[in-house]
């Protein structure tokens, strides 16, 4: 993130095409990228946090590419259980 933050931003774009399909998903990717944004300038702060963040990035492309071109059953549960309200990230 630090040497290639423009792959951080190529990322996020990539979420884009499954923005406003879902206001959860919507609501987990403002805050991963909120979480995310200062990474870009100190990594080394941030490394115990590696995996929970990277955990994040995983399950918000996962949901992005179920919104787009699964059916709307599949991508709703994967959604709800995944990055919605119950969903703890310690």
């Amino acid at each position: 993130m630090a040497t290639e933050p423009e792959s951080v931003d190529a990322f996020f774009q990539e979420l884009r095409f499954a923005s406003s399909t879902h206001p959860i998903f919507d609501d987990f990717t403002a805050r991963l990228r909120e979480e995310v944004a200062p990474m870009h300038s100190t990594p080394q702060d941030f490394a115990g946090q590696a995996r929970n963040v990277v955990e994040k990035l995983a399950l918000a492309l996962q949901a992005s590419l179920l919104l787009r071109f699964d059916p709307a059953a599949v991508s709703d549960a994967f959604v709800l259980s995944r990055l919605g309200p119950d969903r703890s990230f310690n």
